[in-house]
């Protein structure tokens, strides 16, 4: 029998993915914890995408979809604790986070990514609607227990942009799962160029240019 029933609510958008898929691999194999998942996707279909903000605006739709999760999931099993990845799905059950002990993770609070929005075609809103979401993201993180971050920059942005004590807060980084590499082919010496292959959303983002500028340098005879 488990020691502790947990209930994971996790953003299921870019990178969030794999992060899921590394915490389910880890933790079904703990056996002191009986793990309870909600997924948050991000897709959405039908008439529910043509539902005004809803269908257009991610924080509501996660909110909304994570709330409903969170409230089906303590009508069947009694949690010890929530943990929840990242603090938009989050935003909208503050009062779930005072009833049962809660963690929030994130990457990046919400003003970082504002301050990194040309790179991730993001945009600030109305300052009305900035404020309200910024109040919310701080009764938010006061209500969770404990915060992880994925850096020590984002736990930054988190004390110096939304007042969190930083004794409420540990730095984890995300990491990678090596026994998803474990099989890779040794490298032989070949006669034939070397194949880079680029994997990217966001082209200039994630130093598309910086290779193509290597690969100049270097010359379409080695690669």
């Amino acid at each position: 029998m488990s020691d502790y029933t947990l209930g994971f609510v996790l953003e299921q958008s870019l990178g969030h993915v794999t992060h899921t898929r590394n915490l389910q691999s880890h933790l079904l194999r703990d056996q002191e914890i009986d793990v309870h998942w909600c997924l948050v996707p991000w897709q959405t279909h039908g008439w529910q995408a043509r539902l005004p903000l809803y269908g257009s605006n991610w924080t509501v739709r996660a909110g909304l979809r994570a709330r409903t999760a969170i409230r089906n999931l303590v009508e069947t099993v009694r949690l010890d604790a929530l943990f929840i990845h990242t603090q938009v799905p989050a935003i909208l059950s503050a009062d779930w986070l005072w009833r049962v002990p809660s963690v929030i993770s994130l990457d990046a609070t919400p003003l970082q990514i504002d301050d990194l929005g040309r790179a991730y075609q993001h945009q600030r809103g109305p300052v009305w609607a900035e404020r309200v979401k910024r109040a919310l993201n701080q009764h938010c993180f006061r209500a969770a227990r404990h915060l992880v971050t994925w850096s020590e920059w984002a736990k930054r942005g988190l004390v110096d942009l939304y007042d969190v004590p930083a004794e409420k807060i540990t730095v984890i980084a995300p990491g990678v799962s090596v026994d998803e590499w474990s099989g890779a082919t040794p490298r032989h010496t070949h006669d034939r160029p070397l194949r880079i292959l680029f994997v990217g959303a966001d082209f200039a983002r994630k130093g598309g240019s910086t290779l193509l500028q290597s690969f100049r340098r270097v010359g379409p005879q080695r690669c």
